[in-house]
């Protein structure tokens, strides 16, 4: 996880030399509202995989946009940029289509774009001279960004709508106003897609038309490497090659079935076709073999191994509330990070290959028609006493719910994402009826704010909100989030925690009970919960390791020990063998002593004995 700042995201954003073909064009149409223009502006580009990256502004190239008699800006659309105009709303508004906002290749919500891979656009902007307010307030005149921070809108090179579209242009801006529309704007450019060939251009406007700066071009010039630039004209010994291994310049390899890039990951008989295994294992979350991805309980549950590790506790515990669905029926699952002090900032919810993030919901979460985003910038309160349910929506957030320009919050901003095209999780947020969310690749997925947003602080309750989840059935899974104690970000903490329905996780527990749950064992524990195999069972026998029929296996001593007597025999009653002849001496027959020859009272002499 990283710690991002203005300064580092910013960086990118210094004037460089640019391409001259990478024109502005500003086409200008009356809006639904009469009297009023809107004016449109595009990046124009020259290849089909050339990507818009970001529109910006700081003391090097100033960023501005005059409308000297006020820019329209809709009640209804509370987000600066399109993902507030939803679709579903313009036959009831339909003026909400004139309203002044930012966006890289978006009219409305990228979830409703059909573009694939689509994001809203992110946004950075110096608290001292913020830009949003052009794009929130009714009758704005004026935009600017000159400050050493600056601002800038823009999206990561891998969202779909940063590609030019079947014009081969990338919309940045409408401004619809009862007058005229002036200034200079400044974006970031990626030749055929190539982060690392980026060019920025500072392009003055006057009305519609078609603007442009003329400027030298660096790039790479050789038509085998991969970043070849065919608009260069000057080789800048940035070419890049396939590397040993891969398969194209993305670095991709083959799968287990041959593609390039593909997401096989197992072909055990080499038939070129995928396996599906079912993800089964233990389902049970108390286990110590839990599975958090496992949807299938395979019976290999097992609580003892680990019944000596008791969970220690986390600073910022995870709370998971419900209250009842406002109109959606089921029920409103919020869950919250709490945290331990006023400065502490929550900065990202993630999930990975490391630390899988999972929530299952197996009935299905609602998501309303009326919210087109993932996460709560689409609930504008303006909307909510016609359509209450839409308060009951299933969204990703941090500390916010509902957009950040109507929140109250100073700083606010709505959150960023990024995850992994192969398996995303803004599905669950947009699809109704959705039963799982999961990001458990290498590349994962990551919604969060910079570190000077205001919503990354606690509420008055010492906590921030994460997510909402609407179901009429339960929940479960694994959440991992970064929390900053204090706001430093060096000390991060990243945690995960199972969580399974409503309650507080992270608090600690006790170990699970485990000993003998077998009432006729001797060593039977009524308090254990879970049998250890340590069972006892009686076992009579004699276990008196000197008698001749010890019994090592016996734990209960029946009486039945015996002993050898003279002769050696096991329980013999020979008192006496004087002589060791391995005959019982008879006692009772001789008064005396035997002789030599044992007889007795004998001679004593020394003669042959017959």
């Amino acid at each position: 996880m990283k710690n991002l700042t203005f300064a580092a995201l910013l960086a990118c954003c210094v004037p460089s030399l640019g391409f001259s073909q990478y024109t502005l064009t500003v086409e200008s149409y009356p809006a639904v509202t009469a009297g009023l223009t809107t004016y449109r502006f595009y990046v124009d580009m020259q290849d089909e995989t050339d990507r818009m990256s970001a529109v910006f502004g700081n003391d090097q190239a100033n960023l501005f946009v005059n409308a000297p008699d006020g820019a329209f800006n809709s009640a209804y659309n509370s987000s600066w940029n399109a993902s507030g105009i939803n679709p579903a709303f313009l036959p009831v508004f339909p003026d909400l289509a004139d309203d002044t906002y930012a966006t890289i290749g978006l009219t409305g919500p990228a979830s409703t774009s059909g573009i694939a891979g689509a994001a809203d656009p992110s946004i950075v902007e110096d608290n001292t001279q913020p830009v949003t307010p052009f794009f929130l307030t009714p009758g704005a005149t004026n935009l600017e960004s000159t400050t050493l921070t600056g601002a800038s809108w823009y999206i990561l090179n891998t969202a779909g709508n940063g590609l030019p579209d079947a014009n081969l242009r990338v919309l940045i801006m409408q401004v619809t106003t009862a007058g005229s529309v002036s200034g200079q704007m400044n974006y970031q450019v990626f030749p055929l897609g190539v982060g690392a060939d980026q060019v920025q251009l500072s392009v003055e406007f006057n009305g519609a038309g078609t603007f442009e700066e003329f400027v030298p071009v660096e790039g790479c010039t050789d038509e085998t490497a991969c970043n070849y630039n065919p608009d260069a004209n000057t080789d800048d010994d940035s070419c890049t090659y396939i590397a040993a291994g891969d398969c194209d310049c993305d670095g991709n390899q083959l799968d287990a079935i041959g593609e390039c890039g593909g997401t096989c990951v197992a072909d055990v008989n080499g038939n070129g076709v995928c396996d599906a295994e079912e993800p089964t294992g233990c389902t049970v979350t108390n286990a110590c073999n839990y599975d958090a991805a496992a949807t299938l309980d395979d019976g290999s549950c097992e609580y003892c191994s680990c019944a000596d590790d008791a969970e220690p506790s986390v600073d910022f515990p995870l709370v998971v509330e419900t209250s009842p669905a406002a109109g959606a029926g089921g029920t409103v699952y919020r869950f919250y990070v709490q945290m331990q002090d006023e400065t502490d900032r929550m900065s990202a919810v993630f999930g990975n290959d490391q630390a899988h993030l999972i929530v299952n919901t197996p009935d299905g979460a609602f998501n309303s028609a009326f919210n087109s985003s993932w996460n709560a910038s689409g609930i504008n309160p303006a909307f909510l006493p016609l359509f209450p349910d839409l308060a009951d929506d299933t969204y990703a957030t941090i500390g916010l719910e509902g957009p950040a320009s109507t929140s109250g919050i100073a700083g606010a901003a709505d959150p960023s994402i990024v995850e992994d095209n192969t398996q995303p999780v803004t599905p669950f947020f947009l699809t109704p009826g959705a039963t799982n969310l999961e990001s458990s690749t290498l590349t994962g997925a990551s919604w969060y704010i910079l570190n000077t947003a205001g919503n990354g602080l606690p509420d008055a309750d010492g906590r921030v909100l994460i997510m909402q989840v609407t179901t009429s059935g339960a929940i479960s899974g694994q959440m991992n989030y970064q929390v900053f104690p204090l706001g430093v970000g060096a000390d991060q903490q990243q945690i995960s925690l199972t969580f399974d329905g409503a309650g507080t996780f992270g608090l600690g527990s006790e170990p699970n009970a485990c000993g003998c749950t077998d009432a006729s064992a001797t060593n039977y524990d009524a308090s254990a919960d879970y049998d250890d195999g340590s069972c006892i069972y009686e076992v009579l026998g004699c276990t008196d390791e000197t008698a001749c029929n010890y019994d090592a296996s016996a734990n209960t001593d029946d009486g039945s020990c015996l002993y050898e007597d003279a002769l050696g025999v096991c329980g013999g009653d020979c008192t006496a063998d004087a002589d060791a002849d391995g005959i019982c001496d008879d006692v009772d027959d001789c008064v005396g002593a035997l002789d030599a020859c044992g007889v007795c009272n004998g001679p004593g002499e020394i003669y042959e004995c017959g």
